[in-house]
């Protein structure tokens, strides 16, 4: 399917409340011209994201993917195209649970703060029950600014010995990879 400019300027093409289970996009080609392209509200658990196109409108499209509540379970986003957005292709406010999260052959092109931005909080969970785990692997990541740093795993409260990632086999060209100072970022 394409969806082609849906959606009011300040909200979401898809904007899913209340408990979502199970959810697969695949094959869908997203024009945006709203705030956020699929945007879960509340728990989202397990998600496939596969073989999409999203494609945003330069100072518009703030996020392509973003979960607000609880994100766990099972999430895979993979081959995937991203292509601008005014912050973060992906961002996923609260990770938790005993869960895996894959991004895998996406391209992510013209972001301008993150292409992948994740917080994980103890807040609101059993610390002893949450079991994290990211393989970011085989995407590329073009062209951005990046001024968050390309990939943000953020964890608070939770021991690093429960939030494990892999990173490997990523391309970077004309990203901000590492900022030690943010008005001296750093470009491969």
């Amino acid at each position: 399917c394409t969806f082609d400019q849906i959606g009011s300027p300040d909200d979401a093409t898809f904007h899913i409340y209340g408990l979502a289970k199970d959810v697969v996009f695949e094959g869908n080609k997203f024009n945006f011209v709203s705030y956020r392209g699929v945007r879960f509200e509340n728990t989202l658990e397990n998600l496939t994201f596969k073989n999409n196109e999203v494609v945003g409108k330069p100072g518009v499209l703030y996020d392509g993917l973003r979960g607000m509540g609880l994100v766990c379970g099972k999430i895979e986003v993979v081959d995937n195209v991203f292509d601008t957005c005014a912050q973060s292709h992906i961002q996923f406010a609260n990770v938790g649970g005993k869960s895996t999260y894959t991004f895998e052959g996406n391209v992510f092109k013209n972001s301008a703060n993150t292409a992948i931005d994740v917080r994980a909080l103890a807040e609101g969970q059993d610390v002893s029950q949450v079991s994290i785990e990211f393989n970011i692997r085989f995407n590329q990541f073009l062209d951005s600014e990046n001024s968050w740093g390309t990939i943000r795993l953020r964890a608070q409260g939770i021991p690093a010995e429960q939030f494990v990632t892999h990173i490997n086999y990523n391309k970077f060209k004309g990203v901000n990879i590492l900022s030690t100072d943010a008005n001296e970022p750093y470009y491969v």
